[in-house]
């Protein structure tokens, strides 16, 4: 600690309680003398060696002179500092726009987290190349929502000046401006980049879903066994009446299976249906349950919602198409 608290006496006698002049300082972290001891800087050794390595024997005060340190670091004077404040307010006063500053808000907004991807890129080469950089449905959606309206267009393009005058968000409306069906363009990108999860996550999965319960349910030799048990104890619940000697029955009817109680009020068609097959065929119930995981997949299906799906795709593809033939005309 006194040795610490030495080097630290040695630093004021070297360069002095403070400068003659305001500095640009150092923003450092700042070690005191008792966290310092046991370090580098509270050893004797290492203290010493840069005097030990300079040549000819200067000493540190003749190698660093303060005089013309403070002349290269001292802070500028409040007056100089206030007409370079007022310099730039001039420069951002002199920025122009176009767009309302609702708008030009929005665009900034929405611009930031896009140029950080873009590292560098201009925003409209990207575009023109579809750079895979852009192809992500967030990216995509936002630059749509920065496409320029007829009227922006037309106020951006009769701005007869340097375009360096105006301000960012109207600099780079104008640039997108000019790319030919930019709209078009980007619906056919953010298509690109959700048409393959939507075909794999959804299509293709649902479809292999029913699929694979119809080829199971087609295989199987319990389940039309159960079938014909449930038809059997129908028919014979049905004799007599108008209901009876079906041949078949709709799936639907299976779920009825559980709304017809017993004279004990507790136990169901199903119950008696089940305890039928377990004492007649054992393998009959558990051949059909090993269905059951296929057969709740396919259940979850709704056949309407893979049809528009499917149509959604379609349309995608033909806006694909159309926009492709477009821009290979021009």
């Amino acid at each position: 600690a006194a040795q610490t608290a030495g080097r630290v006496g040695e630093v004021l006698s070297l360069w002095g309680e403070r400068r003659s002049k305001p500095m640009n300082t150092l923003n450092w972290e700042k070690m005191s003398a008792n966290k310092a001891s046991g370090t580098l800087w509270g050893d004797a050794a290492a203290s010493s060696s840069l005097q030990k390595a300079l040549k000819g024997g200067v000493d540190l005060p003749t190698l660093l002179d303060t005089r013309a340190l403070e002349e290269r670091f001292a802070r500028p004077e409040a007056k100089a500092s206030r007409v370079d404040v007022e310099e730039d307010k001039k420069k951002k006063a002199a920025k122009k726009s176009v767009l309302d500053s609702k708008r030009s808000t929005a665009v900034s907004i929405a611009l930031e987290p896009i140029r950080k991807l873009l590292q560098g890129k201009e925003l409209r080469d990207a575009i023109l190349e579809v750079d895979p950089l852009l192809l992500e449905p967030e990216t995509l959606k936002r630059l749509l929502e920065m496409v320029p309206t007829a009227d922006e267009s037309r106020m951006l393009r009769a701005h007869r000046g340097d375009v360096s005058e105006l301000d960012r968000p109207d600099q780079l409306l104008i640039s997108l401006s000019n790319i030919q069906l930019l709209e078009g363009r980007l619906q056919s990108m953010l298509f690109k980049t959700q048409w393959e999860s939507d075909l794999d996550a959804y299509l293709v999965k649902k479809v292999d879903e029913l699929k694979e319960a119809c080829e199971k349910l087609k295989e199987s030799t319990e389940f039309p066994a159960l079938m014909q048990l449930v038809l059997h104890v129908g028919n014979a619940l049905n004799a007599g009446t108008n209901k009876g000697n079906a041949v078949g029955f709709k799936v639907g009817t299976l779920l009825k299976l559980t709304e017809l109680k017993a004279a004990d009020r507790k136990t169901t068609l199903l119950h008696y249906t089940t305890e039928m097959a377990r004492a007649n065929a054992p393998g009959l119930v558990d051949g059909v349950l090993k269905l059951l995981p296929l057969a709740a997949a396919a259940a979850r299906v709704e056949l309407e919602e893979v049809r528009k799906k499917k149509a959604e795709i379609e349309a995608g593809m033909n806006q694909v198409d159309a926009v492709v033939d477009k821009v290979n005309e021009a």
